[in-house]
């Protein structure tokens, strides 16, 4: 069409044999080609179902690529999307999946979203923010009836700290400092690991459970523990020992099987020669032995 004297005659649509359109092109090398730009109140790309205003529908495969340069506002139905950055541009997005998505990997078959990183040295996760509170954390949330929400977080108010918390409660649950520093029940501990509150050591066994506090080689140890046939003869108590030469300086509390008459023992010795044995005994009706 056009206007043979004003020059603007050309070619506005072509139908070649093969049964390709063309509008703007003369070789459009597809069912439709077009060349310039089209306005569509919504699209529907491998389906006949149409698609409300405003809205796109995609069956197959949709390269992320052909959205590079512009925006794209609506719902993307995709059941592969191949290759591309979504989000790049200001407005970021919101992206749905229905199955599990897999990044690093083509099969992610472990749970909604497996990471592999492939490499030893490249975290499957790098999580980074210049704001205080959550901004470089992860939340795990149970929304089921008394459920709460646990997270981790670094948090550039009180830098160098890493936070074990439970933001449902809006409280610290543990932290370690930049030092290596532990605390539980407090925020600034003092100490490899200082803990604000009650300490209880169990076993669910027949052993013993002990807490031992002290070096190796020829440094002192101390410790206590608890031994669950307390009642029947076993013992319950507090010591100190040397390592290399194995003497002994202990306090036990000490059952005589019926719980009737428990003592206390103070017991020294050196395993390793078999002197090891009670140098004074305290019953519970006050009596004391020496040697007996």
């Amino acid at each position: 069409t056009g206007n043979t004297s004003g020059g603007n005659y050309s070619s506005k649509m072509r139908i070649l044999n093969n049964g390709n359109v063309g509008i703007g092109t003369t070789a459009p090398a597809n069912k439709l080609s077009v060349s310039g730009q089209a306005d569509m109140t919504s699209l529907s790309v491998g389906t006949s179902t149409a698609q409300t205003a405003g809205n796109g529908y995609f069956t197959g495969t949709v390269t992320a690529g052909a959205f590079a340069g512009g925006t794209y506002a609506g719902t993307i139905n995709a059941s592969n999307v191949s290759s591309g950055t979504f989000g790049s541009n200001t407005g970021g997005g919101t992206y749905s999946f229905s199955g599990n998505v897999g990044i690093g990997t083509t099969s992610p078959t472990s749970g909604k979203l497996q990471i592999d990183s492939g490499s030893a040295n490249i975290p499957a996760i790098y999580l980074t923010s210049s704001g205080a509170g959550w901004g470089s954390g992860i939340q795990f949330v149970n929304t089921a009836t008394g459920g709460r929400n646990y997270g981790i977080y670094s948090d550039s108010a009180n830098p160098g700290i890493l936070h074990f918390a439970d933001a449902t409660a809006g409280q610290d649950r543990m932290v370690i400092t930049s030092t290596g520093n532990v605390g539980i029940g407090t925020t600034g501990p003092g100490a490899k690991l200082q803990v604000n509150g009650d300490v209880y050591f169990s076993n669910s066994g027949t052993n013993d459970s002990t807490f031992r506090v002290g070096g190796v080689n020829n440094r002192r140890n101390y410790y206590a523990w608890y031994d669950p046939t307390v009642n029947s003869g076993g013992y319950t108590g507090l010591g100190m020992d040397t390592y290399t030469s194995g003497w002994l300086l202990n306090l036990f509390a000490v059952g005589d099987g019926t719980n009737t008459s428990p003592a206390i023992d103070f017991v020294t010795g050196n395993t390793s020669g078999g002197n090891y044995s009670s140098k004074m005994r305290i019953l519970n009706n006050g009596n004391v032995g020496i040697g007996t």
